[in-house]
């Protein structure tokens, strides 16, 4: 669990989408490096439609690709 990291792809209301990126103690995402603290960390990075899209082909995440990006395949 120290080492996991996890991208889970969200869209805002406004259609905007973007990646939230989280992991443990040992993961790239602890920012911590100095404190004593247990837990991970995380980081938001916002992407284009088309990013969004390329991001579902490559995590296999085919069942969004038809929900969400049928009208640019």
């Amino acid at each position: 669990m120290f080492r996991r990291e996890v991208e889970t792809l969200y869209k805002t209301a406004k259609g905007n989408y973007f990646i939230l990126s989280e992991g443990g103690l040992f993961s790239q995402y602890y920012s911590s490096r100095d404190a004593e603290t247990w837990y991970g960390g995380s980081m938001i990075r916002p992407l284009t439609r088309q990013e969004a899209l390329c991001w579902c082909e490559e995590t296999g995440n085919f069942e969004i690709i038809d929900d969400q990006f049928s009208s640019i395949r």
